[in-house]
This record gives C-alpha cells, sequence and structure tokens, in this order.
C-alpha cells in the first residue's frame, strides 16, 4: 500500500466515513493513477479535467458513476493532498438531469390498478365539504395504492387535478359523509334531546340498581 493511499484511508477513518464510501474512494484514485500511470500528487487540473473528460465522452459513464468520482478526488486533492482549491472550478460535478413529470393528456387511455373504479369514464365530487361537490368530470384515471386512492381528472381549465378516491362516487360512499349530510353528524338540538333522555333515565337506572342490591342484602 502506497503512503499516499494509506493517509486517505486514515483521513477517511478518522471522518467515520463508511467502509463502503472508503472503498469506493480509495478505488477511483486508484483508477485516476493508472489512467496517467503516475501518483496523484504528480497530477494537478490539467489532468483531472482530462480524466474527466474521458469519463464522460469516451466510457461515457453515467452521471451518477462520474459523481462518485468527482466525490473521491474531491476527497483526496483537499483533504489528503490539502490543496486549496476552487473545486467548482478545478473539480466541477456534472448537473444530474431533471425529469419532467408525466402529464396525461385528456386523449390517452386511463390505466387502473383496482377493479373498484370498474370501467366508468366519469364521476362525481361527492363529498359536501369540497368545493367541487356534485360536479362531474371525465376520469382520466384510477390509482390504487398503500393508502393513496386517487382519482386524476381535468379541470375546467385543462389541468390535471387529483382527489382522493373516497371524495367520489368511484367507490363507497363514506358512512360518516352520508350522515353528515353536508353537516355535523350530529345536530345540536338531537344532542340536547338526547342529554334530556339521559337525565330522565338516570333516576330509574339508580332505583333498579338500589332494588337490586337490596335484594342481595336479604
Amino acid at each position: 500500500m502506497t503512503s499516499l493511499r494509506q493517509r486517505m484511508l486514515e483521513d477517511m477513518q478518522v471522518r467515520n466515513l463508511s467502509p463502503h464510501t472508503q472503498t469506493l474512494y480509495v478505488q477511483q484514485g486508484s483508477q485516476f493513477a493508472r489512467h496517467f500511470q503516475k501518483s496523484p500528487e504528480c497530477l494537478g487540473p490539467e489532468e483531472i479535467r482530462a480524466y474527466q473528460v474521458y469519463l464522460t465522452n469516451e466510457r461515457k459513464l453515467a452521471v451518477a458513476s462520474i459523481l462518485v468520482a468527482v466525490a473521491a478526488l474531491r476527497f483526496l486533492y483537499t483533504v489528503t493532498l490539502k490543496k486549496d482549491w476552487t473545486l467548482e472550478d478545478v473539480i466541477p460535478a456534472p448537473k444530474k438531469p431533471q425529469r419532467l413529470p408525466v402529464v396525461l393528456s385528456p386523449g390517452e387511455t386511463r390505466s387502473t390498478t383496482s377493479n373498484t373504479a370498474g370501467t366508468r369514464d366519469t364521476f362525481r365530487v361527492t363529498h359536501p365539504y369540497h368545493p367541487l361537490f356534485g360536479r362531474e368530470y371525465k376520469l382520466v384515471t384510477y390509482c390504487h395504492g398503500w393508502g393513496n386512492h386517487r382519482v386524476y381528472f381535468h379541470d375546467d381549465a385543462g389541468r390535471l387535478r387529483k382527489i382522493p378516491a373516497c371524495w367520489t362516487d368511484v367507490v363507497a360512499a363514506d358512512p360518516f359523509v352520508v350522515v353528515a349530510a353536508g353537516r355535523s353528524a350530529f345536530r345540536v338540538a338531537d344532542l340536547l334531546t338526547l342529554a334530556d333522555l339521559i337525565e330522565v333515565l338516570q333516576p330509574r337506572r339508580r332505583r333498579r340498581d338500589l332494588r337490586c342490591s337490596a335484594n342481595v342484602l336479604r
């Protein structure tokens, strides 16, 4: 083991880098040195740039793989070799490609992972508190997952929107919503009537309990 490799390992160990990271960084440093047949101590910004071009254009590595090499070289030169470099200029990191979200068009075929929605083409918003309550829309897709049942549709402006499936007639109605009918599940008047009834029944229960106790004592 070369003295530079040993120093790099020790620098990673005192910083408590994971064994997997240590193995990757040492491997990347070795590959960099073998590419030029020289120690990294003898190599500088020009060689680093040429190596990154080689990884990108000749080996055609994925961005994730190049990022590992960049991280290893940054650690090697700034920590172990103590180079006072501007990393973004000397060892630039490639930009990760951003993936745009998939947006379904109105004419795309609806796919579903559940038989709950059946083969219906439209749905109605049934939750009384939703601003679109009572409106009917064309069903784009119905996604059924772990605690994430969603209905996708296009609103009046053509934007793709989603709504919990339980707020629509795609699935069985929520019993609470049915009972509430747009209000609280219990009206205040009903609760007051119930309280009066309990108050009336309580003395009868006490008298019955007293008679039972008396019979037990006999």
